[in-house]
């Protein structure tokens, strides 16, 4: 119970930071990331229980776009993570 109650606590702490017009676009299963005063990221992801660590790990699934106070700004390209993972080979493909 305490957990989660510490959990609630820094998820709101977290997202208090962000103005309005960012939190619009935040939705469930996905993360913000600030880049400037006025321009953040969108991404959506998803975590997987990682035994070696024994704790979740967050993985980034697909760049949605960027977030500017004028709108959200969609890619050009789709970038999906797992495959530019694979593709460079900086981690294993699952």
């Amino acid at each position: 119970m305490e957990r989660s109650i510490y959990f609630d606590i820094m998820y709101s702490y977290n997202m208090a930071n962000y103005s309005d017009w960012v939190m619009k676009y935040k939705k469930k299963g996905t993360l913000v990331q600030k880049k400037r005063d006025d321009l953040y990221y969108l991404y959506r992801v998803h975590s997987r229980w990682n035994r070696d660590k024994k704790r979740a790990q967050l993985i980034n699934d697909e760049f949605l776009g960027k977030i500017t106070p004028y709108g959200l700004v969609e890619p050009k390209v789709k970038r999906m993570m797992h495959l530019i993972g694979s593709v460079t080979g900086f981690h294993k493909a699952q």
